[in-house]
């Protein structure tokens, strides 16, 4: 797997479950990531977004308190990308890529990095 094929899982497996913005999938990728020896840049997540909606595994969304979700057509801008209120989410193929392979994946059942774990190839 090469690196920017892990950074797109860590990205899916982050939105995969909830919408999630920018600042969020920062924090839980750098966090993990630095526990495998890892450093990945916002610049690297940024584009691996938005490669994963260009593929069509994630979409984004305008989300507020007051009004339902508000789906943002293709890849954000900039400016979207940093804004609170943008949020991303997988699709349902995003979401079946996450669950039908966990072999990459670096944790064990109880959060240790496994043994057998490989680093990505840059």
């Amino acid at each position: 797997m090469t690196r920017k094929e892990f950074v797109r899982r860590f990205i899916l497996m982050e939105i995969a479950d909830d919408y999630e913005n920018v600042e969020h999938i920062r924090f839980m990728i750098t966090r993990d990531c630095s526990r495998c020896g890892l450093i990945i840049s916002e610049t690297e997540i940024i584009f691996g977004l938005s490669e994963v909606i260009m593929a069509g595994l994630a979409k984004a969304y305008r989300l507020s308190g007051t009004v339902p979700a508000l789906a943002i057509q293709g890849v954000p801008s900039q400016q979207e990308f940093t804004d609170p209120y943008t949020h991303f989410w997988a699709t349902e193929a995003g979401r079946g890529l996450v669950t039908a392979d966990r072999d990459w994946w670096p944790f064990d059942d109880v959060g240790n990095l496994r043994a057998d774990w490989v680093s990505p190839k840059d």
